[in-house]
């Protein structure tokens, strides 16, 4: 129990809260039953799990194809009093709706206003969120939780595949096309079922020869004893939205040569002729025209570069609270962050302290286990480089970051502007050197010390882009992803889960190169043959058949809890994230409320888990999915809880109850 709340190490917050009658309309808000005793009985408050969501199936897309023109796949528009399957955008599901009203806003969109079927509630979605049912699609079910596809996002719904563009970086970033990491529906993600456990023995006795394996071990040996190449590390940039993080990073990548001078003067022309002048940095990485049009960044950004002393895979998140998921989806594939918080005058105090995000990225970059964090302190040239500014600014982000469990040693803090350029490379203006003569932003990256992940563990990858491949070559299927741990090799045999489906390895490229042996830490396209689009997806986990992954729907988690005002109760459907997928769930039972500090038992079966307290929790995933506990596989033994929009609890996986011991 100690070492868990070692791991995740923290100070006092906030006293737990007390509930009064005004938290009545707050319950019966969130679609809770309220129930009051009289006086002098306790208050409780009982959760009936919701009905899950029914996703329809989407067009299916090729990489290179835009919003627009995946959409003219649809065959008729919605109208209104058309029956349309709708994004819901409390939890991400797809539900049963009825158009009721639409509104023109130019340029062909419409916004357009939908009642669900069932629950009386309605929302205004754009069209990208509102679906007509395919002719092939049935009549929705009571259960939809039972209705299977071949084509499904990583889950037993129906799920779309998602209709933004690929976010391909123009100029010398990347030769391939369709390079994104689209998790637009993750909160809405499930598991297939997979099959039985005979099929998983058999395979496994199959492949698991000893002279297999020792080849592969020699391999892996010889490949890790060769350091010609640079370390890599995985960088994802989270925070707030509109800090400036795709500002900040487009600028560095022009600062270091990835990008030409021609293309960013096209992007300065273009932007300010649509008004947005000093966004044209950062569609050097913002490159869906809805982002352009919008300013923000929705889907997350891949590319890679290079400084003095790493290679790096650059992850640039969103930061609006609505594009949490696809955060989430980029920041579980880094080893590393940069937490941009802006310097300006109100703009930190609303990402931090006014239901910003900054203080949930943070959270999240820690449950997902990211170790280093570069705190960069943005648009310091709005305030005339005081010094006094970026002491608050950054003495108020390491104090919160402290209070996760963060050491001193895990954290830097750089002064830098994004759109000016100053200290990303090196720094020039006389009113930042006369007093800082730390690092710039590069020499912080250089910093990083290298993650160490054995080679010789399990295999597992996750799959976060997949497209076919380009004309003139072979043909077949490249799947996109990080190694999380274990080493793949090409020519290798591997599983892809949950379908079981084995497939082989062709070739593997690491930041557009040919290897032959890809370790934890890299993130690879590896082109394989023996699958179809249908049968590989994103989200999807690839292993090896000598060490098959373990899958479970009931586990125990230990959690700590974060600052919400509606408790955590038996009965509540959740949202588990795990190696960043989402996956639909619900509190199956509370077992314990632990001291967060010593880890000593506070009650046992307690009625409800307050905020910023630390509990024993078991939850119920709807599927089973591929989780372990973190003694046996810390990569598959980390979660973090969404209920609704917000992050409620974070933690590991203390014990899972395998599929076969259940009746």
């Amino acid at each position: 129990m100690r070492a868990m709340l070692n791991e995740y190490e923290d100070e006092a917050h906030d006293d737990p809260v007390d509930y009064d009658e005004e938290d009545e309309g707050e319950y019966q808000a969130t679609g809770y039953e309220y129930t009051r005793y009289e006086p002098g009985t306790e208050i409780q408050v009982q959760a009936k799990p919701l009905p899950g969501p029914l996703a329809p199936p989407s067009p299916s897309l090729t990489s290179s194809e835009s919003v627009g023109q995946g959409l003219s796949k649809l065959q008729n528009v919605p109208s209104v009093g058309s029956s349309v399957v709708a994004r819901y955008t409390a939890d991400g599901g797809w539900y049963p709706a009825t158009v009721t009203c639409i509104t023109p806003l130019g340029d062909g969109h419409n916004l357009y206003r939908v009642m669900y079927e069932g629950y009386g509630n309605e929302e205004e979605l754009t069209m990208e969120h509102v679906r007509l049912p395919s002719k092939k699609t049935a009549a929705p079910r009571k259960q939809p939780t039972e209705k299977k596809s071949s084509k499904t996002s990583g889950g037993g719904l129906l799920a779309p595949q998602g209709v933004t563009k690929s976010r391909s970086v123009p100029g010398k970033l990347g030769d391939k096309k369709g390079k994104r990491n689209n998790n637009t529906n993750a909160n809405a993600k499930n598991t297939r079922q997979p099959k039985k456990k005979e099929d998983t023995k058999k395979i496994r006795i199959e492949f698991n020869s000893k002279k297999q394996n020792e080849k592969r071990k020699s391999l892996v040996k010889l490949q890790s004893n060769d350091t010609k190449d640079l370390p890599k590390i995985n960088l994802v940039v989270v925070g707030h939205v509109d800090a400036g993080k795709s500002t900040l990073m487009g600028h560095l990548m022009v600062k270091i040569g990835k990008i030409d001078q021609r293309t960013i003067r096209k992007f300065q022309k273009e932007s300010a002729i649509m008004g947005k002048g000093s966004f044209a940095y950062a569609w050097v990485l913002d490159g869906h025209q809805e982002e352009r049009e919008r300013g923000i960044t929705v889907d997350v950004a891949v590319t890679h570069f290079a400084t003095a002393k790493r290679r790096v895979t650059l992850l640039d998140a969103p930061g609006h609270r609505d594009f949490v998921p696809n955060m989430i989806s980029g920041a579980s594939q880094a080893d590393a962050a940069i937490l941009v918080v802006p310097a300006k005058i109100g703009e930190f105090e609303n990402g931090f302290d006014r239901g910003g995000q900054t203080k949930e990225h943070a959270t999240l970059i820690r449950s997902l286990g990211v170790r280093n964090v570069i705190i960069a302190v943005n648009k310091l040239d709005t305030v005339g480089w005081d010094k006094k500014r970026f002491e608050e600014v950054s003495n108020h982000t390491t104090a919160y970051l402290h209070s996760l469990g963060y050491k001193p040693t895990q954290l830097q803090t750089v002064p830098v502007s994004g759109l000016k350029g100053e200290n990303l490379t090196d720094r020039k203006d006389v009113g930042l050197t006369h007093w800082y003569k730390g690092p710039t932003l590069t020499e912080a990256i250089d910093n990083i010390a290298p993650p160490k992940k054995p080679a010789d563990a399990a295999l597992i990858m996750i799959v976060s882009d997949v497209y076919k491949a380009s004309q003139g070559s072979t043909g077949g299927l490249t799947l996109a992803g990080k190694i999380e741990s274990g080493a793949m090799i090409a020519k290798d045999k591997i599983i892809v889960h949950p379908q079981q489906k084995v497939i082989t390895v062709k070739a593997i490229c690491t930041q557009g190169k040919p290897v032959t042996v890809a370790k934890a830490g890299d993130s690879v396209e590896v082109s394989v043959k023996d699958a179809t689009d249908d049968e590989v997806s994103i989200g999807c986990i690839i292993g090896h058949p000598s060490k098959p992954l373990p899958y479970v729907t009931e586990f125990k988690v230990k959690v700590l809890t974060l600052n919400y005002k509606i408790p955590l109760l038996a009965g509540q459907n959740v949202i588990v994230y795990s190696l960043g997928m989402g996956h639909p769930a619900y509190i199956h039972s509370l077992e314990s409320q632990i001291d967060r500090r010593s880890g000593e038992l506070i009650r046992s079966k307690p009625r409800c888990v307050q905020r910023n307290s630390a509990a024993e929790i078991m939850v119920r995933t709807h599927q089973p999915i591929c989780l372990d506990s973190y003694a046996s596989n810390p990569v598959l033994g980390r979660v973090s809880i969404r209920r609704g929009d917000e992050t409620v609890a974070y933690g590991v996986v203390a014990s899972t109850v395998p599929l076969k011991s259940k009746k």
